[in-house]
């Protein structure tokens, strides 16, 4: 196998593997506004720091988490809103502090829960303000650029 052929294949993977990730996110996402909420409460709400970069700048992101029952199941849910592991990640600790006084332990809170997967839930339903996409368009970019490669339109060196 030449380089083209492992360049192009990592490529295809890697975009289509993103694409259908975001296109099952996006599925989930829209179909959240039409679930059932149950009332529940904030356990924990927290600013969590990863260092990272040559320059070393940190990304903050919220850590929460809340309990809620449903049909008499105590359940424990941790999702702000989808995608919020990707796209709400950030260098701004001033947003991710004012989302953590916002949500403090033992506020009550509306939790959106799937009626046929109780235990996947959201605090915030729907697709509002994520880049949902723009992700779909770069993976797509992705995935033709290893086409390309494959097909001999892109030389890999």
């Amino acid at each position: 196998m030449n380089d083209a052929s492992v360049v192009g294949w990592l490529l295809v993977i890697c975009g289509g593997g993103l694409f259908i990730g975001t296109a099952w996110l996006l599925m989930l996402a829209r179909s959240s506004t039409g679930w059932p909420c149950a009332p529940g409460r904030i356990v924990s709400s927290e600013r969590e720091t990863s260092a990272g970069g040559a320059r070393d700048h940190a990304t903050h992101s919220l850590r929460v988490t809340y309990r809620y029952d449903v049909g008499g199941r105590s359940l424990q849910g941790h999702r702000f809103t989808f995608g919020d592991l990707i796209w709400m990640a950030t260098r701004n600790k001033d947003r991710i502090d004012d989302l953590v006084k916002r949500f403090p332990p033992g506020r009550e809170v509306s939790v959106y829960y799937d009626p046929n997967h109780p235990q996947r839930c959201t605090l915030v339903p729907g697709t509002e303000g994520l880049p949902i996409s723009t992700t779909l368009v770069v993976a797509l970019l992705i995935a033709l650029a290893g086409i390309a490669a494959l097909l001999g339109w892109i030389k890999v060196r």
